[in-house]
């Protein structure tokens, strides 16, 4: 099931542009929940959905400045979306944010081309500056200290 959320909208789908886009893919439906509003909050569109294969079907249509992906188990479940993400724009940032940590998907990960790799819980203020980091690293622009 695809949930979608901007900014300013009615909360029926409805999109209002406004900050950077980012396609979050979370098979876990409270941590999207979670991170989806952390988003809203820095002002990001944000598209999300909580399947794997809606993931890669939406990258087929949509752009995106950002990609974040959940990585639940030890089988990599979102490393499909984070190759499909890079194959399309090798530049564009893919964040993995994992439940679990585990070394071959971190090192897996960094080898496909994510910009990194949190495990969460993420703490909000971390999370916030890894986005603006990547966000305006990709647009050409230093980040603020």
């Amino acid at each position: 099931m695809m949930k979608v959320a901007g900014v300013g909208g009615s909360g029926n789908g409805e999109f209002v542009q406004s900050g950077p886009k980012v396609l979050m893919v979370i098979d876990e439906p409270e941590s999207l929940g979670h991170h989806c509003e952390l988003l809203r909050a820095l002002g990001y569109e944000v598209l999300a959905c909580d399947s794997y294969g809606e993931g890669l079907a939406i990258l087929q249509n949509e752009t995106f400045d950002l990609v974040t992906v959940g990585q639940g188990g030890i089988a990599f479940e979102g490393k499909d979306v984070v190759m499909r993400a890079l194959e399309i724009d090798r530049s564009l940032p893919v964040l993995v944010l994992a439940r679990n940590s585990d070394m071959d998907n971190y090192l897996e990960a960094m080898q496909l081309g994510a910009v990194d790799y949190l495990e969460m819980p993420v703490p909000p203020e971390e999370f916030m500056r890894v986005l603006r980091t990547h966000i305006l690293y990709s647009f050409g622009r230093q980040p603020d200290a």
